[in-house]
């Protein structure tokens, strides 16, 4: 509900259906035999023609998931399309504003050598079109922090940006 006030959404009373395993194992298999194509995560948001779905397991970071995670069930909610990248980027800026967490808490120097060394005009095209999400490298993990450099970034002019947001 935050995060749909801060961007002046209006509010869903769409249920946002989270399901919790008890372990990791179990979460696991669930989300192989239901979801094959997806790659190994902690959680997961998973939008249907029916259903807003969260899906985690219990865990040291489970309270960090789930904030990223129903952060996309909320935007999903309103919102018809939205780019991968904003998408995540508003999620993991939400995560870390609620959390105080950062992407494995690298530092910045390092974060600014791996994103020169990895982006090139390839890279880029799969970021804006949401492939490199879904990357089995250290693309993946560069993509949500290059989501959340850019929304922070254009955050700062919050009017222009929210509506863009909302478009």
């Amino acid at each position: 509900g935050d995060l749909l006030q801060t961007l002046a959404l209006p509010s869903s009373d769409e249920p946002i259906h989270v399901y919790l395993f008890g372990t990791e194992r179990t979460f696991d298999e669930f989300m192989r035999r239901a979801y094959p194509k997806f790659p190994t995560r902690r959680a997961f948001f998973v939008e249907s023609d029916t259903r807003l779905a969260v899906f985690a397991y219990w865990g040291d970071r489970v309270a960090e998931d789930l904030r990223h995670e129903t952060a996309h069930g909320y935007l999903h909610s309103v919102v018809q399309y939205m780019p991968l990248w904003l998408d995540e980027g508003l999620a993991v800026n939400t995560e870390i504003r609620l959390t105080g967490f950062g992407i494995n808490g690298t530092p910045q120097k390092q974060l600014r050598e791996r994103h020169l060394a990895f982006w090139g005009e390839n890279e880029i095209q799969e970021f804006w079109s949401g492939a490199s999400f879904f990357r089995p490298d250290d693309g993946n993990e560069l993509s949500y922090e290059l989501a959340r450099i850019l929304v922070a970034y254009l955050g700062k002019e919050w009017e222009s940006f929210s509506n863009f947001a909302k478009a």
